[in-house]
C-alpha cells in the first residue's frame, strides 16, 4: 500500500463550504461531453486557487501559425469538471446562440464592430505617428539639412567651381517641415488592421444559456478515474491527463508550469488482477521517464481508492 505525504492538504469540505460564498464559474458545455473554459479571469482562477489545469487547445492571437504554446479556450478533463460541480464552483451552462445561423441583425452588428475597430486604430496610429514625428523633427531637419547642403555643393561646384556663400540657400524652416511630415501621415490599409480574437462570446446573453445535466462517472471504470482524481487532488497534487506517458494522470507535486510531474497513474479494475507482464511494462515506463507508477484501484465497497507504487530498480 501506499502512503502519500500531500504537498499541501487542503479538506474537500472546506471549499465546499466556502463555495457559496464566491461567484460560480461558467463552464461551456459541447455536445454534453465536451466542456470549455473561454474566460482568462476564470482559467486563472481554476489554475492558482482551486489547482484545476485545463489543456489549452486555442491558438495565440499574436502565434496562430505555432502549437508549441496554446491558449484560450482550454478543454477540461471531465474528472476536473465533476470536481468542479461538486464543490459548487461551477455551473454547466450550453448557450443556445452559438449553435444558430447569425440573423442579418448579428452580422450587421458584427460588421459595425469591426469597422469601429478599424477606425479606432487608425486614429490611434495616426496619433503615436505624430507624437514621433514631433519627438524627432530635429532629426529630421538635421537630415533634410545634411541632404540639401550636399546636394547644392555639387550644383554649384559643377556650375561654377565655387562652393562659397551657400548659407542663404542652405536654410531650412522647421515649421513648414514639420506640417510637411504631419501632413504625409496617413491611415495603414484596412487590411493591416488587427483582429480581435473573442475570449468569450461578446453577444451572449444569460437568458439564452440553458443548464446541462452532467452524468459523469456513469460507469465502474469512470468511478474509478474520478474517485482517484479527487483523492490525489485532495492530497494536494496537481493533475493533468497523463495519455502522453502511456497513463490515466499525471500528479505533480506543484504547478506544471514549474514542476515535472512525479507520478503517472495508472487506473486497474484490480490490482490482484495485474498480470506479470503489464508490471514489466509500468516498470519499464516508469523508468524510461524518470517517475513513478502509481497503480490506482477501487476497494471492494466501491467507495474507497487503493493505491500501489511501481519502482524499476537494478539488481544490486
Amino acid at each position: 500500500m501506499l502512503r502519500i505525504s500531500p504537498h499541501h492538504q487542503v479538506p474537500f469540505s472546506h471549499f465546499c463550504a466556502l463555495s457559496s460564498l464566491i461567484n460560480m464559474i461558467e463552464l461551456s458545455c459541447s455536445n454534453g461531453q465536451d466542456v470549455f473554459v473561454w474566460s482568462a479571469e476564470d482559467w486563472y482562477k481554476l489554475r492558482s486557487e482551486l489547482r484545476i489545469v485545463g489543456n489549452p487547445i486555442g491558438s495565440l492571437a499574436p502565434l496562430p501559425r505555432q502549437n508549441s504554446f496554446l491558449g484560450l479556450p482550454v478543454q477540461l478533463l471531465p474528472e476536473e469538471t465533476t470536481l468542479l460541480l461538486e464543490l459548487n464552483e461551477a455551473k454547466l451552462v450550453n448557450d443556445q446562440s452559438l449553435s444558430n445561423i447569425p440573423s442579418a441583425d448579428d452580422l450587421q452588428s458584427f460588421q459595425q464592430l469591426r469597422e469601429q475597430s478599424q477606425k479606432d486604430q487608425s486614429q490611434i496610429y495616426i496619433e503615436k505617428r505624430k507624437a514621433q514625428v514631433v519627438q524627432m523633427i530635429d532629426q529630421i531637419v538635421a537630415g533634410k539639412q545634411l541632404q540639401r547642403e550636399k546636394l547644392l555643393k555639387k550644383k554649384l561646384a559643377q556650375a561654377t567651381g565655387d562652393n562659397t556663400d551657400l548659407d542663404a540657400s542652405l536654410k531650412i524652416n522647421k515649421e513648414e517641415i514639420l506640417k510637411t511630415e504631419l501632413d504625409k501621415i496617413v491611415p495603414p490599409p484596412a487590411s493591416n488592421a488587427l483582429v480581435q480574437i473573442f475570449t468569450a462570446d461578446p453577444w451572449s446573453k444569460s437568458e439564452k444559456k440553458v443548464s446541462v445535466e452532467w452524468s459523469y462517472p456513469s460507469s465502474r471504470a469512470e468511478k474509478l478515474k474520478y474517485l482517484t482524481f479527487k483523492n490525489l487532488w485532495e492530497k494536494g497534487f496537481y493533475l493533468t491527463s497523463g495519455i502522453k506517458f502511456g497513463g490515466d494522470f499525471l500528479a505533480y507535486p506543484g504547478d506544471p508550469a514549474k514542476f515535472h510531474a512525479r507520478l503517472i497513474v495508472v487506473c486497474v479494475d484490480s490490482l490482484e488482477g495485474v498480470s506479470l507482464r503489464q508490471l514489466v511494462a509500468y516498470g519499464r515506463l516508469g523508468s524510461s521517464n524518470k517517475k513513478t507508477i502509481l497503480l490506482s484501484s477501487l476497494t471492494k465497497d466501491n467507495d474507497l481508492v487503493e493505491y500501489k507504487t511501481l519502482n524499476w530498480r537494478d539488481k544490486v
